[in-house]
Order: C-alpha cells, then sequence, then structure tokens
C-alpha cells in the first residue's frame, strides 16, 4: 500500500502503515486498525518541544542495546537545528558519535563531502572533525559507548542512508503516539541504525592500549570553551549545544568528574580573570565585567565577596603593596 499523507491544521503527516485485523465474533466481522505515522520535517519544526521530550523517553526506554556481540550504552540522543551559517567548528568528543542528518544540506570538512538528507557520519572518542550547513539543518545526535571497542575506520565517502531516515521518523511518530509495544519497536529501530553502523567497524584487540579518553579531556573541553567566551552572557545549553551534549548529561557528568556544577566553574574562571585584569590594567571595574560577562559592578563585588574574603579593589591594592 503506497503511504498516504493528510494534514491537520497544515501539519503533513504521512500514514506509513495500516494495521488492520480481521475476526469473526458469532456471526459478525469485527475490523479494528491503527495507524502508525512517519512525521515530516515539517511536523518536528513545528512540534519541537515535544520531539526533544520523545529523544529522552526513547533513551530511558532504550539505554542498553545487546547486538552481539556489542554492547551499546547509549549515553544520549539528541535532535537538533542549524541555520544556514552555523554548524560545528572542529572539535572532539570523550565518547563515540553517531549522526543522522534528518533534513537539509551542508558541508562536511576538511574534506568537503557534501550533507544532504540521509548522510550518515560516525566518530570515535577524540576523533576531530566539523561540519557547515549551507541551509536549514535537521540533525539527530547519538552519544554512546561500546563494548567490546570498536574501530571505526573514516570512510573515503560517508554514506547516505534515506532509508534510515525514514526509520527514525517512524520511531519518533511511535514514540509520540506511545501504542503498545512501542519500545520494542523502537528497539529495533535502534538495533538498524547501530548494527549498520558498527558493521562496518573491527572490535579492537583485547590487549590494544586503553583509551586516551579520560576525565581531563572532557573537563578541558568544556573549560576551554568556557575561557573563549567569558565575555558572553553563557547558559547551560549554549555549553552544552557546542559539545553536542544534552545539559542533562554535561551537568550530571561534570558534577561528577570535578565536583562542582558547569555554572559555578564558569562563574570561578570569570573571577579569575578579574584578578588578571586588576592586576594588569588600568581599567574600571565596570570595563573589568564587560570583558568578564558580569557587566553590573554591583553583582561583580557581590560574587567576588562570596569567593574571597575582600573585594576587587582591596585585592587589588594589596598585590600592588
Amino acid at each position: 500500500m503506497a503511504p498516504l499523507s493528510f494534514s491537520p491544521a497544515g501539519i503533513l503527516i504521512s500514514v506509513a502503515a495500516i494495521d488492520i485485523t480481521v475476526a469473526l465474533s458469532g456471526n459478525s466481522i469485527v475490523i479494528s486498525g491503527r495507524l502508525y505515522t512517519v512525521l515530516t520535517p515539517e511536523y518536528m519544526l513545528a512540534h519541537w518541544a515535544g520531539m526533544r521530550q520523545s529523544c529522552e523517553r526513547i533513551v530511558t526506554a532504550n539505554a542498553h542495546l545487546l547486538l552481539s556481540p556489542y554492547r551499546v550504552l547509549l549515553h544520549d540522543m539528541r535532535l537538533s537545528q542549524e541555520d544556514r551559517g552555523g554548524g560545528m567548528g572542529q572539535h572532539g568528543h570523550t565518547h563515540y558519535e553517531l549522526l543522522l542528518f534528518i533534513d537539509g544540506t551542508g558541508m562536511l570538512h576538511p574534506d568537503g563531502q557534501p550533507i544532504q538528507s540521509g548522510t550518515l557520519i560516525y566518530h570515535a572518542p577524540e576523533e576531530l572533525h566539523a561540519w557547515q550547513p549551507t541551509s536549514r539543518v535537521i540533525k539527530l545526535a547519538f552519544q554512546f559507548e561500546v563494548s567490546p571497542r570498536v574501530v571505526l575506520k573514516t570512510p573515503a565517502v560517508w554514506p547516505c542512508w534515506p532509508d534510515a531516515v525514514q526509520e527514525m521518523l517512524r520511531l519518533f511518530g511511535d514514540a509520540a503516539q506511545q501504542h503498545p509495544g512501542w519500545q520494542d519497536r523502537a528497539r529495533c529501530h535502534l538495533g538498524l541504525l547501530f548494527s549498520s553502523v558498527l558493521s562496518r567497524g573491527q572490535i579492537m584487540p583485547t590487549d590494544a592500549p586503553p583509551s586516551r579518553v579520560a576525565t581531563r579531556d572532557f573537563v578541558t573541553l568544556v573549560d576551554h570553551f568556557l575561557r573563549h567566551h567569558l565575555a558572553q552572557p553563557l547558559h547551560l545549553s549554549d555549553i552544552a549545544s557546542h559539545i553536542n551534549m544534552s545539559e542533562r548529561v554535561l551537568t550530571a557528568r561534570f558534577r561528577q568528574e570535578t565536583g562542582e556544577t558547569v555554572m559555578s566553574r564558569l562563574l570561578r574562571l570569570r573571577l579569575e580573570r578579574v584578578n588578571e585584569l586588576l592586576l594588569t590594567t588600568d581599567a574600571t571595574l565596570a570595563d573589568i565585567g564587560r570583558q568578564v560577562g558580569i557587566p553590573d559592578p554591583s553583582y561583580l563585588c557581590r560574587c567576588y565577596r562570596k569567593q574571597y574574603p575582600i573585594s576587587p579593589r582591596q585585592y587589588q591594592r594589596s598585590a600592588s603593596r
């Protein structure tokens, strides 16, 4: 049966399948059915908050995937959109990453390969990569670990799997409707995607040296971004977006590995920069505040006194003696 489509409130939803059951009950014939829908990119954009909630729902139901001989630990599943001129500069992660581009066009760097709907790319921990959209892009990102460890070699040309896009759109539609058994069907959709990717890899020998991925790599990645954006009004969502990690995962992991929150770390780095500027410039406190992202001098003084037992000017005078 060809897919049907209809447009409630002008939003396209494609009916991927109609499940019809025919049963006999006495002298009557009972016909029941259920529509399974595939959400279009237009629908996803119009219901963005709901789509993000579906991501969390899917990860919660499928945190562990058994794909013999592999065991996949799914940390995060994140749907995002980027406008032309945006994208991600060169960066790396402390985990495996799989990106499926749902809609739009772009360019991968540095090899210049084109991105289109269905383009699938994957990266091992610490592997540097970058991309830039040439139109509005919707992408689905997975952060995961896999055991046994696997070497994912970069192909000469990244695969383009339009069918994978349809599978993921069907997954979102199923998760949104939550028909009975949707968790099992979600596991099937994810299993097809991950097994297709892992089949391209090679299991590392058991005596291979351990991965260089460590706590300091993750913390350094966060600190590097914070230090280079002190003057900007940063929010947790900005930091999470830069390292392609959900706010929930970022917060939990950073606290676990440093003992402090990301935002408290940001404030501490800002105040350390205040001390540097107090000692090396004659700038006013207001000017210094603007350079570190705390433009209100009164608020800056309150934050400073909470961190140190003296005021900024007292520190400046004591250090110059």
